[in-house]
């Protein structure tokens, strides 16, 4: 099963529609949850099998250091700065 983790806070907490969207999918969805920003060794902890994150600002080096299987991230927001595109 695929499994994606959703590190940005407070994602799908105003508007339920995106977590809705992602439940329909029949994907293993885990959330972040501290309900804060998490530092990059908690997000590569909760992260170390996902398949696939959506992520905030959050630091991502550690998470790609460990799981060589991530296949995607998705960004909340704009820019790339936290992620490593070489």
């Amino acid at each position: 099963m695929f499994k994606i983790f959703v590190s940005t806070y407070p994602f799908g907490v105003n508007d339920v529609y995106p977590r809705t969207i992602l439940a329909e999918t029949g994907w293993d969805i885990t959330y972040n949850p501290h309900k804060r920003k998490l530092k990059p060794e908690e997000l590569a902890e909760f992260a170390k099998d996902s398949d696939g994150i959506i992520a905030g600002t959050e630091n991502i080096n550690a998470l790609l250091a460990i799981n060589p299987k991530l296949e995607f991230v998705s960004r909340v927001g704009i820019g790339l700065d936290s992620v490593p595109l070489h």
